[in-house]
Formats: structure tokens, sequence, C-alpha cells
């Protein structure tokens, strides 16, 4: 028995195809620039991530399955701007992060 869900992603055209991986990459993206902060980030801020952590983990989730679509792992852009992120926070401290948030 199909859902409506099913019967949506049956007739995905290509273009909605690549708006879906987007959205997906981007929400890995947030989900890994919180892991990242967490690793550097001083106990309040540290207390605030653990707490979006599992949130973003939790809005990843959910778009992979609603897509039906499985991503592992952040495209080359989304890695080096991730790089570059974690570079600029390491060199400028907590409150590079809070603007970078």
């Amino acid at each position: 028995m199909y859902t409506s869900r099913d019967k949506f992603m049956r007739n995905i055209p290509t273009k909605n195809e690549a708006l879906a991986k987007n959205l997906i990459l981007d929400e890995l993206f947030d989900l890994s620039l919180y892991k990242v902060f967490h690793k550097t980030a001083s106990d309040p801020f540290r207390k605030i991530l653990e707490e979006l952590i599992p949130v973003e983990t939790r809005h990843y989730r959910f778009w992979e399955d609603f897509f039906q679509i499985k991503i592992e792992r952040l495209n080359l852009g989304r890695r080096l701007k991730l790089g570059l992120i974690a570079l600029v926070s390491r060199l400028f401290g907590e409150k590079s992060m809070y603007l970078i948030l």
C-alpha cells in the first residue's frame, strides 16, 4: 500500500530531486557545523550545542526519510566551507562562532 509520500516521490521531477538533495546537504552541513563548534566551545555555548545537535540530527534524518535519499557525506564545496569556518572559529575564538551562527 502506497502512502501519499510514496506517490509524491515516484513523481518527483529531476529538478525537485536536486532541491531535495540540497535540502538534505544543508541539514547535514548544519549538523556538522554544530559538531565542529562543540569540540572547542566553552561550557555555556557547549551546552546549547549539545541541545541543538540532536534536534539537527532529527531534521537531517527526517528529510532523508521523507525524500528517500540517503546522503552520508557533504559534497566538496560544503566540506571546504566547513573547513574554512572551522579555521576561522579556531583563529578568532568563540565570538566568531556566535557571528557565524
